[in-house]
């Protein structure tokens, strides 16, 4: 069902008018973030690194990435502090996939087996909660403490909503009102982050950060 999900995501993204000439645009950004996210990964630990090397090699859309380099391109950036923050939400997205298939007993992921079907639930959840905190750590190198605050919150707030999730799991009676919530925070909250991000990185304007800020 994943591998059909993801297809069908692919099939639309390629019908987007102009999603490729965008995407083309900053193919040397994403490349920069692939080659960031090496780095990432590697540890002098063993299984951190098996696995996360497992993890990583099969690569998703990095929408989230490609969204804070257009943001921060659109607002006028020229450094290069995008590239560690473009993986670092990629991190963070990765880091709740791991949780959410070992909430979901899920066997596949990305095409291929999920660390929770190859490695067990046990060492999977600790990967994850060790990417989270490692990206928080990396985040302290940004300038912008504002960042580092929206990385933090934004974290918290995923967590929840798969808490939430998992609550409310079989309850056929859930409202619109829940249900919207809980999307909200595990999904669309880390899309607006990564849109946020790369503005203040551009150094939005107040009423450009105002306008981002009524719609999530």
């Amino acid at each position: 069902m994943q591998d059909l999900i993801s297809q069908t995501d692919k099939t639309q993204i390629k019908k987007i008018p102009g999603m490729r000439a965008l995407t083309r645009e900053i193919q040397q950004d994403m490349a920069e973030v692939e080659e960031e996210l090496k780095q990432f990964i590697k540890s002098p630990n063993k299984i951190i690194s098996e696995i996360s090397s497992y993890l990583f090699q099969n690569a998703g859309k990095r929408i989230r990435p490609a969204l804070l380099i257009l943001c921060s391109k659109l607002c006028g950036y020229k450094g290069n502090e995008h590239i560690l923050m473009s993986s670092l939400v990629e991190t963070i997205h990765t880091a709740s996939l791991l949780h959410d298939d070992i909430i979901d007993n899920s066997e596949v992921r990305r095409g291929k087996k999920s660390v929770h079907a190859k490695w067990g639930p046990n060492i999977t959840v600790l990967l994850g909660d060790y990417l989270y905190i490692k990206t928080i750590g990396h985040s302290l190198q940004s300038q912008h403490r504002q960042i580092v605050q929206i990385l933090t919150d934004i974290t918290a707030k995923m967590i929840e909503g798969e808490l939430n999730e998992y609550y409310v799991s079989w309850n056929l009676d859930i409202d619109e009102k829940v249900y919207l919530d809980i999307i909200n925070k595990k999904t669309a909250s880390l899309f607006s982050a990564s849109c946020q991000i790369g503005g203040i990185l551009g150094k939005a304007s107040e009423k450009e950060k105002a306008k981002e800020k009524a719609k999530t």
